[in-house]
């Protein structure tokens, strides 16, 4: 009997004490991981579907409140008030992930830290275990009788509960409402249904009819692959150029219907031939260097390239004939810096649409325009840079 109630003495003297420096340990850590991280944190709630409007405050708050109850609980005269603290923040966790797992649309990021490599599942077994050493540590504690403390953390349970079905419900009310601009990421939006190891990070996307892929290879210029539709076919190809002695630097391939291209504008020469046996049939010289140039169709390309006089990014059109007639449309690409860094951009072409597209890097500009740039329209994207923020340094 007297070990016994020895054994009883010492639980109700260390089991609080024990158990306050567990929680102190997860929620500095937890605080630490948090605010070390901080950014990722606040995208991560701004996530959530429970707390995105109110990802900025929480943010500071939840980090805030677990340091303050950590330093309470290493006192003991704040001790128990602590546990209390601790326990219904932990059910306000477990409520939040119930919610997450159980009504939520879709499943947002896991916490930072190691408890980043927890499941959610297994991140509410974690949360419920801290709540059942919590109320032990309260049970164990000389403060009232057990019939109060039961009752107290029955009360402090439902208001935690509470408190966060009103966060969840208020946050989605408040979101709908406003329509607040909160980009939302669900996990894997995109499902694989085929896929093909190419093995090697050197392919391009080259073209492609309604039976075939084709892609262009950076380290090996001459070399296309075709693929079929399903990605369970795939044949190599070897461009048949002839030795000269032309210097290639930037060779790429574009395919249009039955006709591939080889282009090199540091040279220039374009060589078209047929995707039958990929055998160059035709060879142009157009007198105009470029660095990018995207067929419009077998004969027609919109390029751009460098002006000679003022060292401008433009573009241009080349059309191939009899004689290769070579168009700039200097007043196209605009730019307040330098002419070059300033217009430098994507160029592509929409088949679907017929339309010529240039999206700058360094703007929120971008622009479309009917082949010979006829209706020519500007616009912005929903960046907010309007002049490229560059340190140009020689």
């Amino acid at each position: 009997m007297a070990i016994v109630n020895n054994l009883q003495n010492l639980l109700y003297k260390f089991a609080p004490i024990a158990v306050s420096y567990l929680f102190v340990l997860l929620f500095l850590y937890a605080a630490t991981s948090k605010l070390l991280e901080y950014e990722t944190f606040t995208v991560q709630l701004a996530q959530s579907p429970l707390l995105s409007a109110y990802a900025t405050i929480i943010s500071w708050l939840v980090p805030g409140i677990e340091i303050s109850i950590a330093f309470l609980l290493i006192f003991s005269p704040c001790r128990i008030l602590a546990l209390y603290a601790s326990f219904i923040l932990m059910v306000m966790f477990t409520a939040y992930i119930f919610i997450i797992l159980n009504f939520s649309d879709f499943i947002p990021c896991s916490c930072g830290g190691v408890l980043e490599k927890l499941t959610w599942n297994q991140h509410l077994i974690f949360n419920i275990g801290f709540i059942f050493l919590a109320v032990l540590a309260i049970l164990f504690s000389k403060w009232w009788n057990t019939k109060k403390k039961l009752l107290l953390l029955a009360t402090l349970a439902l208001l935690g509960i509470g408190i966060v079905a009103l966060l969840f419900a208020f946050s989605e009310k408040k979101m709908h409402r406003n329509n607040a601009f909160i980009r939302r990421y669900p996990h894997h939006p995109i499902v694989n249904m085929d896929t093909l190891d190419l093995k090697y990070n050197s392919y391009y996307f080259a073209g492609n009819t309604k039976e075939y892929i084709y892609l262009g290879n950076y380290t090996a210029p001459l070399n296309v692959m075709r693929v079929s539709i399903n990605l369970m076919d795939t044949v190599s190809f070897r461009i048949g150029l002839a030795k000269t002695g032309i210097q290639y630097k930037y060779p790429r391939v574009r395919i249009i219907d039955s006709t591939f291209l080889l282009l090199d504008g540091t040279v220039p020469i374009i060589h078209r031939g047929s995707i039958k046996d990929f055998s160059i049939t035709k060879t142009y010289h157009p007198r105009e260097y470029f660095t990018f140039a995207e067929p419009i169709s077998d004969t027609d390309f919109v390029i751009r390239t460098v002006s000679g006089a003022n060292r401008n990014n433009i573009l241009g059109m080349i059309k191939l004939d009899s004689l290769v007639k070579v168009s700039l449309y200097p007043e196209v690409l605009e730019g307040s810096l330098d002419g070059y860094f300033d217009r430098d951009g994507q160029l592509l072409f929409n088949e679907e649409l017929k339309k010529i597209v240039y999206v700058y890097y360094y703007t929120n500009d971008y622009l479309v325009a009917s082949p010979n740039f006829s209706n020519l329209q500007r616009s912005k994207t929903i960046d907010t840079v309007t002049r490229p923020k560059l340190d140009l340094k020689e």
